[in-house]
């Protein structure tokens, strides 16, 4: 099944695929502005519901930030009451958590982007409503199959395979 090399669908996918997930966020957008937080910010909060309370060094390692960075961050955000800094059990550590309005801020957040997918699937019929999760779950299977980064690893700058002598 090749269809995709004929068509130029693989350019057309690759285009609709961000301005779908950028057209999903901006739909709950309103919660972000009202609190003020920028994307980092969000990230940060976001990580912290998922993962739990994380120090600071694992905090620049997850999100790809430089120390000084996460530490604006948590400052930021704890000047709106959304997280906590709290001394680790190691007391050379300081841990990161989400305060109350923390969690409940991430859950309104989650709440509105289902609202908002909700609103959009209703201009679906059912049957494409079902064919939607399964092409989705089969993409999301197959990412896992792909290893691009051992194909970079095995190419030149340039972009030619590289020789590997054995």
């Amino acid at each position: 099944m090749e269809s995709y090399r004929d068509a130029g669908t693989v350019e057309q996918i690759a285009r609709f695929l961000p301005l779908v997930q950028e057209r999903l966020t901006g739909l709950s957008v309103g919660i972000e502005g009202s609190i003020g937080l920028s994307g980092a910010q969000i990230s940060l909060v976001e990580y912290l519901h998922r993962n739990g309370e994380s120090s600071v060094a694992t905090l620049t390692r997850a999100l790809r930030r430089a120390q000084s960075s996460i530490s604006e961050l948590v400052d930021r955000l704890e000047e709106k009451g959304l997280v906590l800094r709290r001394a680790a059990q190691d007391r050379r550590k300081t841990l990161v958590c989400l305060t109350s309005a923390g969690r409940n801020w991430t859950l309104e957040r989650k709440q509105l982007h289902r609202t908002a997918l909700v609103q959009l699937l209703d201009g679906l019929e059912g049957p494409d409503q079902q064919a939607l999760l399964y092409h989705l779950s089969q993409l999301l299977s197959l990412t896992d199959q792909v290893s691009l980064v051992k194909q970079l690893r095995n190419r030149s700058p340039l972009g030619r395979p590289l020789i590997s002598y054995q």
